[in-house]
C-alpha cells in the first residue's frame, strides 16, 4: 500500500510521540547526564531535561525528513515482501524495493534514499543547536559514515525484532535509541 503525504506525516508523528519513543529519549538522556556530569548540558535535573529536549528535537527533525520530507518528494514508500530471503535483504540494505508514485516498483539505492539524505540534513542541522557537538567537516563526515554503516542494523530491528519482541513481551524503540545513540556518539 503506497501511503500519501498526510500518512507519511502521522507516521513522523506518531513514531514522535510514541510512549516508548519519549521513554527511551528521557532515560537515555538520564544516563547520559549521569554518567557524565561535565556535558555541555550540565549536571543534575537541568542537564538533564536539556539534553532530552535535544534528543527529542533531533528524533524530530530525524523523523520528519526520514519518513515525511524525502518520501514525499522522492514519491518513495518502503515495502517489504513475506518471507525471510527478502526481509534480510531489505534489513542489510542489499536490495530495497520500493513503490514509486505512478504505482511501479523500482530497485532503490542500497538502502533507501531517507537513509542516505536525511541524516545529510540531520547533521547539518544538529551543527546549528547542539552544544558542545564537532562541527569541522571531517566530524560531520565519520558521523555520516558511522550512520551508514549502522543503518543495516537500524533495518534489522526493524523488520526482524518486532516479531521476536512479540514473542519476549519488549519494546523495540529502546534497543533502536541505544544503538542509534551508539552509532551518533562513537568512541
Amino acid at each position: 500500500m503506497r501511503f500519501s503525504p498526510e500518512q507519511k506525516l502521522r507516521l513522523a508523528v506518531t513514531n514522535i510521540i510514541n510512549p516508548f519513543n519519549l521513554g527511551t529519549i528521557v532515560g537515555e538522556a538520564g544516563i547520559e547526564v549521569a554518567a557524565n556530569s561535565h556535558t555541555p548540558y550540565g549536571p543534575g535535573i537541568d542537564g538533564w531535561a536539556k539534553l532530552s529536549g535535544t534528543n527529542l528535537t533531533q528524533d524530530m527533525t530525524d523523523q520528519f525528513l526520514r519518513h515525511f520530507l524525502i518520501p514525499s518528494i522522492t514519491h518513495t514508500d518502503r515495502t517489504t515482501t513475506a518471507g525471510p530471503t527478502s526481509a534480510s535483504r531489505t534489513a542489510f540494505g542489499i536490495v530495497s524495493i520500493r513503490s514509486s508514485g505512478s504505482g511501479t516498483t523500482m530497485a532503490a539505492t542500497p538502502s533507501n534514499y531517507s537513509q542516505i539524505a536525511a541524516p545529510v540534513f540531520d547533521i547539518g542541522i544538529s551543527n546549528l543547536y547542539v552544544p558542545g557537538l564537532e562541527t569541522r567537516f571531517s566530524a560531520d563526515a565519520e558521523r555520516y559514515a558511522v550512520g551508514l554503516a549502522t543503518a543495516p542494523i537500524d533495518n534489522f530491528i526493524t523488520e526482524f525484532v518486532p516479531s521476536i519482541a512479540s514473542h519476549i513481551h519488549t519494546h523495540v524503540v529502546f534497543v533502536q535509541r541505544v544503538i542509534n545513540q551508539v552509532a551518533a556518539n562513537p568512541p
